[in-house]
């Protein structure tokens, strides 16, 4: 489905979907990652195209900034970063990804955000897709199942099984437990 900005549902998106499995929306454009590739929707929810088929095995989620599209491909152990305009690989980050089930870059450094359930981590890399640092808290128990991250000026916030970790400059804080029904 497709929201305004007040939230009023404008269309349903269903064509050509087959096991959508992430959403990135940009300039107007959207992205489903879908089981098949990425499908590319207008604002509108009018279908324009399948793109990077067969490129992904089993991928989780799809993230959208600087001109690139992440991808969390988690059955091959790798995050891809496409580019927008023509969908080619411009970069493949693979060590040390074990299960990689979402991406998200920050949008002031371009750092990369990579949250492994498989690992139990969250791996932080530069721009260049070179390694920086594992994200593993000691306190709370540390990760349970990290499946999620975005990263919102100087926070990084994790979803982590049944609830939400929020750092800031290497400061854990816990946000209210998120329940899935």
């Amino acid at each position: 489905m497709i929201y305004n900005h007040e939230g009023v549902r404008q269309t349903v998106v269903s064509e050509n979907l087959k096991d959508p499995r992430g959403v990135a929306a940009t300039a107007g454009v959207v992205y489903v990652l879908d089981v098949d590739g990425i499908k590319v929707f207008d604002r509108k929810g009018t279908f324009s195209g399948a793109k990077a088929a067969g490129l992904f095995k089993d991928p989780k989620n799809i993230f959208s900034a600087h001109g690139m599209l992440y991808v969390a491909d988690y059955g091959n152990g790798q995050v891809q970063i496409l580019d927008k305009g023509d969908f080619s690989v411009r970069k493949v980050i693979k060590d040390p990804l074990v299960g990689p089930f979402d991406v998200s870059a920050d949008l002031q450094t371009r750092d990369i955000y990579v949250a492994d359930p498989v690992a139990g981590v969250v791996f932080h890399f530069n721009d260049g897709g070179d390694f920086v640092e594992r994200i593993d808290p000691m306190t709370i128990k540390g990760f349970i199942s990290p499946r999620g991250v975005r990263v919102r000026g100087s926070m990084i916030y994790v979803a982590d099984y049944e609830r939400i970790l929020g750092f800031k400059k290497g400061v854990l804080a816990i946000r209210p437990a998120l329940k899935i029904d």
